[in-house]
């Protein structure tokens, strides 16, 4: 009884193994905030990493301080426009694996490992990516 009890934690479910992998990781070189609270606080605090490998369940980051990131951040694209919750599962040599808490759509991974200059990321996406990628732009940052 007591195993049907949720979790008070909305992203405590991340730390969970399971079944649904996507092994199909794209090569990509851009560049996103993440974004995070720390513990106690309740301002939030970001720094900049670079998305190596990318897939519908998640994505390997680099980036000299991620040892600091909590286990239960946001990966920010654009100027705050598209926000992707995520759990970190392993950190190694500088690169961390991370889950995200839905899956992509394919479509949507396929695109982003299209983008070709990685600055595009943290500059407005509008108007500059492929309507797969404009039409998750959060509407309250929109133009």
């Amino acid at each position: 009884m007591a195993d049907t009890q949720k979790s008070r934690h909305s992203l405590a479910g991340l730390n969970r193994p399971t079944p649904r992998v996507d092994l199909q990781f794209r090569d990509t070189d851009l560049q996103a905030r993440a974004v995070y609270y720390s513990r106690g606080m309740k301002v939030s605090s970001s720094m900049q990493v670079r998305i190596v490998r990318l897939s519908t369940g998640g994505a390997i980051l680099q980036g000299e301080l991620l040892p600091f990131l909590t286990d239960q951040f946001y990966l920010v694209l654009g100027d705050r426009e598209i926000f992707i919750t995520c759990a970190k599962r392993h950190l190694a040599d500088g690169k961390m694996a991370v889950a995200f808490a839905s899956p992509e759509h394919r479509e949507f991974i396929d695109a982003l490992a299209g983008i070709s200059e990685p600055q595009t990321t943290l500059k407005r996406l509008r108007g500059a990516t492929p309507m797969i990628i404009e039409s998750r732009i959060t509407a309250r940052y929109a133009l």
